[in-house]
């Protein structure tokens, strides 16, 4: 239906909550962004769309086995936040790739996560990209798990490296410094602290994420900036910032953005480097920082009842 003899013209397509489709095949001259969101049940998909410029697919093959071929070589942007395997998944070579995204990547857990395998097998997938887009959570009583980042051992080769952390209170040191032990040519790096001050409140000195070595026995030669937003003012985001200037003697900027119930430190701009430009921004507005699920912006009917 939607291919290219019906569909001479198609330039964008967006299907969500989707059932009954086990097999989905789309083959278009003229698409250029691609979104399958819960399509739940989907068994096999093919899309041959040589224009195609960014795909999205979410939660579609509810974690089996997927066979999917992409044929898309000017994609580039992939957000794939689903089952994959290498074995099962084909993608055409995709020279102009600049961004990839996945999510929910979990820093505790239990060595049996598929949804870590999953992730680590579309990660190595793909050995050069421009940007990673990574969304990592924590749990909130780690007592029942175990760490999980050292199993993360390989990396794209990526000049952009965006964390979005969900940590509900505890500290990113040890997960932060992990990737970018594995990630030397990172030119630039963005986190974004999803916490709730409210009710995510900063865990106590014997938590297990503050037992966790921080791999600093590198230095990050080439890291120019940094950007850290919903800074919460804890003694380890401290630490952390702190650690950030010791290990990169080059950065340029530093761009703090403090969560809107963190207070004013000065102790936070005594950290930074001569020379470096270090911004700190005051958040007045409660912005609740959310990363992109969606390559297509809300509409009023994705509001109706």
């Amino acid at each position: 239906m939607v291919s290219s003899p019906r569909c001479p013209a198609l330039r964008e397509l967006c299907v969500s909550i989707a059932r009954g489709v086990d097999s989905l095949c789309i083959i278009s001259e003229t698409l250029e962004r691609l979104e399958l969101d819960m399509m739940n049940g989907l068994e096999e998909l093919t899309v041959n769309a040589p224009m195609l410029r960014a795909l999205n697919v979410h939660a579609c093959f509810t974690w089996r086995k997927p066979v999917a071929a992409i044929y898309s070589s000017r994609l580039e942007l992939l957000w794939w936040s689903d089952a994959f395997d290498p074995s099962f998944v084909v993608f055409s070579e995709m020279a102009n790739l600049q961004q990839l995204t996945t999510f929910n990547i979990p820093v505790y857990g239990r060595f049996d996560f598929k949804l870590l395998q999953d992730s680590l097998m579309l990660l190595q997938h793909f050995p050069v990209v421009s940007q990673l887009d990574l969304k990592l959570n924590y749990e909130r009583d780690l007592s029942r798990y175990v760490y999980l980042m050292n199993i993360v051992n390989k990396l794209p080769n990526i000049k952009i490296l965006s964390l979005w952390l969900h940590t509900k209170g505890h500290s990113i040191g040890a997960s932060v410094f992990h990737l970018l032990s594995i990630c030397p040519g990172v030119r630039k790096l963005k986190v974004t602290l999803r916490d709730n001050l409210k009710v995510d409140t900063p865990c106590t000195s014997v938590c297990a994420c503050q037992q966790e070595n921080w791999n600093t026995s590198y230095t990050l030669d080439i890291l120019e900036e940094v950007e850290i937003r919903n800074f919460r003012g804890s003694e380890h985001d401290f630490a952390f910032v702190e650690t950030l200037f010791t290990m990169s003697p080059v950065i340029r900027k530093m761009t703090i953005t403090l969560h809107h119930l963190a207070s004013p430190s000065e102790l936070l701009r005594s950290l930074g480097n001569l020379g470096t430009c270090f911004e700190i921004k005051y958040d007045t507005s409660e912005v609740s920082y959310e990363p992109l699920f969606s390559l297509f912006p809300e509409t009023p009917d994705d509001h109706c009842s």
